[in-house]
């Protein structure tokens, strides 16, 4: 029977794919896994993936903050 595959299962390759050109930007060389960037620059690539999830993290309480304020100003005007 076929089981249903969540979007983070279809999309893997694509995500790790993106993610990979993200830190690539900040690593210098021909690199082209991370395997090779993990080797070749290890403290650099951990100070990258971090700073990395730190800026999506932002991105994403930024958006809520953003519909909280979008919510709140509708119930205002129903009012």
């Amino acid at each position: 029977m076929i089981e249903e595959k969540s979007k983070k299962e279809i999309f893997r390759h694509e995500n790790n794919y993106r993610r990979m050109c993200r830190i690539h930007k900040y690593v210098y060389g021909d690199l082209t896994s991370f395997e090779e960037m993990k080797k070749h620059s290890g403290k650099r690539f951990k100070e990258i993936t971090k700073r990395l999830r730190e800026e999506s993290k932002k991105r994403k309480e930024k958006k809520e903050q953003k519909k909280k304020q979008e919510v709140l100003s509708n119930l205002d005007e129903k009012q």
